[in-house]
């Protein structure tokens, strides 16, 4: 079963406040779109999409040189534009992850299709538990009573009436989205961890 992927790349990162887009930030030397992408290049996605606004131009042209589909939103806000970069795929399976996740990876994105379709939901919202944001000192902007959204979902764009279901995590390689810039610090503490112990 094959699915499709959408990369919300437009927000205006204010919150850096350091003058450079969100998705070309390096980290280790790499830009963080480039570890998302590479993340959901694999065999059970067969197309991927970067959805990116007036706010992110230089990730749009970025992306450009590279050949990667590009949809422009009207930066609307989050939910506004990811709707409308829905209404522009074909409705299928689609596997939305946000443009601030440097330390996903391949292992990651399977592990979570495999549950979407072991659950047999319309939607699924990948959460982590608030222990592991405070444990890493991140700042959630969202809570809800099954945890934070790590900016992982699932959907069936042709069931979006449909239930949803939560997936709960508890590797920090989830938890580390890059709002500010001391989170680079956590990203590369939890990435030299997780190499240390898979040695």
């Amino acid at each position: 079963m094959s699915f499709s992927a959408l990369i919300m790349a437009g927000g205006k990162a204010t919150r850096l406040n350091i003058g450079v887009e969100k998705p070309l930030l390096k980290f280790r030397g790499k830009a963080i779109i480039d570890y998302i992408i590479e993340a959901v290049s694999i065999k059970e996605i067969k197309s991927i999409t970067v959805a990116v606004t007036q706010n992110t131009p230089e990730t749009k042209a970025y992306l450009e040189t590279k050949g990667i589909n590009i949809i422009n939103t009207p930066a609307m806000g989050y939910v506004e534009d990811l709707i409308y970069a829905m209404r522009k795929l074909k409705p299928e399976r689609v596997l939305i992850i946000t443009g601030d996740l440097p330390l996903i990876r391949k292992k990651d994105i399977r592990y979570v299709l495999k549950e979407y379709l072991f659950l047999d939901c319309p939607s699924l919202a990948v959460m982590c538990g608030k222990e592991i944001h405070e444990k890493l000192g991140m700042r959630a902007d969202i809570e809800f009573d099954a945890g934070i959204p790590v900016g992982i979902n699932v959907i069936d764009s042709r069931k979006l009436d449909g239930d949803e279901c939560y997936l709960a995590v508890t590797n920090p390689r989830f938890a580390v989205n890059v709002n500010y810039i001391g989170d680079l610090k956590t990203a590369d503490k939890v990435l030299e961890e997780d190499e240390n112990a898979s040695e």
